[in-house]
């Protein structure tokens, strides 16, 4: 099984972004900020850019696990072959499922990132990230998924296993290996949780739950956030419903998302 996850290499491309992210990079008014906002909406161009960051050739002494550092780590030329690389694709047309998928992985993010900064957690980056990562990496292959379901392996076992392949950061990678059971992701117990939470809101915002059979959030994801209490929960669902439904719309009429 390791060797066929071996064989993943990187996530299929979204075409109008990534001509979006070209355009940014020709303009020399475009700052690592900027260009970071577009990126962290594209799968395969954001985990290539943590794959290089976090190679041994920049040499640094810890991951690196935020996107603007990543980029000012390697660099706006090195970010631009990679895009030219991925635009280089012989085959860049999502279907619906894959494009369900990655509005999913990133509405998940954004509400996972805005849910750790509320509560005042000094990850929110990582929390976004096991967000956007714990259910999209073998979106370009079924046949892997097939293969990962007829060997018994866990689905976040081997996004988690592939992600620490492309030298992601030990915490992401422990939250997502530890996805539907965040109370075993050592040392990101919270975020995992966070995370979590936001997968399970953005499903519902989008009405995959049902048909993607997403479980509601175990005891311990809503007492490790303090919503173990109907009360808080129902208190909790009304604070956030229309910041929820505002990055839904955000995302709902990005034309350069696929």
């Amino acid at each position: 099984m390791k060797k066929l996850l071996c064989r993943v290499n990187t996530l299929i491309p979204q075409k109008k972004n990534l001509k979006k992210v070209a355009l940014l990079l020709d303009d020399f008014n475009t700052s690592p900020h900027t260009l970071s906002k577009e990126i962290s909406k594209n799968l395969s161009l954001l985990a290539k850019v943590f794959a290089i960051a976090n190679s041994p050739f920049f040499g640094l002494v810890k991951r690196v696990s935020a996107i603007e550092f990543a980029i000012m780590t390697i660099g706006f030329e090195e970010i631009r072959n990679v895009t030219a690389a991925l635009l280089a694709w012989e085959s860049l047309d999502l279907n619906d499922r894959q494009k369900s998928i990655i509005k999913y992985s990133v509405l998940s993010s954004r509400i996972a990132r805005k849910i750790a900064m509320d509560y005042g957690l000094a990850k929110s980056a990582e929390a976004g990230l096991i967000a956007l990562f714990a259910n999209s990496i073998f979106i370009s292959s079924q046949k892997i998924t097939e293969e990962i379901e007829n060997n018994n392996f866990s689905h976040y076992e081997a996004s988690a296993f592939v992600l620490e392949k492309w030298n992601f950061p030990q915490i992401i990678t422990n939250g997502i290996k530890n996805f539907e059971k965040p109370e075993l992701a050592e040392g990101s117990y919270t975020i995992t949780s966070v995370a979590n939470l936001a997968s399970y809101i953005a499903a519902d915002l989008l009405g995959l739950k049902e048909n993607w059979r997403i479980e509601d959030p175990s005891l311990y994801v809503l007492e490790k956030l303090g919503l173990e209490e109907e009360k808080k929960l129902k208190e909790f669902r009304d604070t956030y419903e229309e910041s929820f439904l505002v990055m839904k719309k955000s995302l709902d009429s990005d034309e350069d998302l696929f």
